[in-house]
């Protein structure tokens, strides 16, 4: 959900994962491309260049605004995820794509679905298959939820490093509405560790905190209402499956660029204090609408 203080540093991060997204193309099938949640519009943009009729679909006329100055051949329409069946015919797309969409529905919700509740999710899927033709490629680029997401793990400073990481946590706790102690998945339960100088707590909630501490101080008002793994890839597969969507292509990695920057700040520890793998922040799943 964008508004114009936001925009400009949101723009920018999308513009520089454009290399990530590119891994997208080789996916998409047929002439008909409906780019959902398009942001800045840079991947619907290389998807016309690649000579396909792309149709980029926002909520945000602040993201439309910038599609049209920037990418004036890309067609523009104004409207939401989970009303696309409302815009547009049934199966009239031969690849809807989804990028870093799935997280922000989840997050902010829809005008019947509250946020933070997977039947926003739902009702995405629901309008999307509606709009996807039969044998038809569904395309989500976003964040996935660790496999051990209850490990339980603590964050420290890097060796060497000087981090603000704990002033962050005290302002993040106070602004995330899904930091409480619940021990629910979809939540953030972090807490300073006996040491009062690290963050205890499971992988999941682990990874979702720097998450946003990656964005810095300043855009991340924004980023402290948005879960970004809400579910394993797995329990992703399973979920397409309950909406009629075969996955026949699953993958996840670590996007490039968070190892990079945390691991010159902070470390993740086991309950040892043995180092943890950077376990994957994002996944791409293809499915077939049947």
């Amino acid at each position: 959900m964008l508004t114009a203080t936001q925009d400009d540093v949101y723009f920018e991060r999308m513009a520089s994962s454009l290399g990530d997204k590119a891994r997208l193309l080789h996916l998409t099938h047929g002439s008909r491309v409906l780019d959902v949640g398009a942001g800045g519009g840079e991947f619907a943009e290389l998807e016309r260049i690649n000579g396909k009729q792309v149709t980029a679909v926002d909520g945000s006329w602040v993201a439309l605004d910038h599609i049209r100055e920037n990418f004036p051949l890309v067609d523009r329409v104004h409207e939401y995820a989970h009303s696309l069946h409302y815009e547009f015919k049934e199966d009239e797309f031969d690849t809807v794509v989804c990028s870093a969409l799935m997280h922000e529905v989840y997050s902010y919700g829809t005008e019947a679905s509250p946020p933070y509740s997977l039947h926003a999710v739902d009702e995405v899927l629901e309008s999307i298959w509606t709009v996807t033709k039969t044998e038809g490629t569904l395309l989500i680029r976003d964040g996935v939820m660790p496999r051990e997401w209850d490990k339980p793990v603590r964050i420290e400073t890097a060796p060497g490093a000087t981090s603000d990481v704990l002033a962050f946590f005290l302002w993040y706790a106070q602004q995330a509405p899904f930091f409480n102690t619940s021990g629910d998945p979809r939540t953030v339960h972090l807490r300073i560790g006996d040491d009062g100088r690290s963050l205890e707590g499971n992988l999941a909630s682990a990874m979702e905190f720097l998450y946003t501490y990656t964005w810095g101080w300043e855009p991340s008002e924004r980023e402290t209402r948005e879960l970004y793994g809400i579910l394993t890839l797995d329990d992703w597969i399973d979920l397409l499956d309950n909406h009629g969507f075969t996955t026949r292509y699953s993958t996840e990695y670590v996007q490039p660029g968070y190892v990079e920057y945390l691991s010159t700040r902070v470390r993740i520890v086991d309950e040892q204090g043995a180092p943890v793998q950077w376990p994957s922040t994002n996944m791409i799943l293809s499915a077939w609408k049947r």
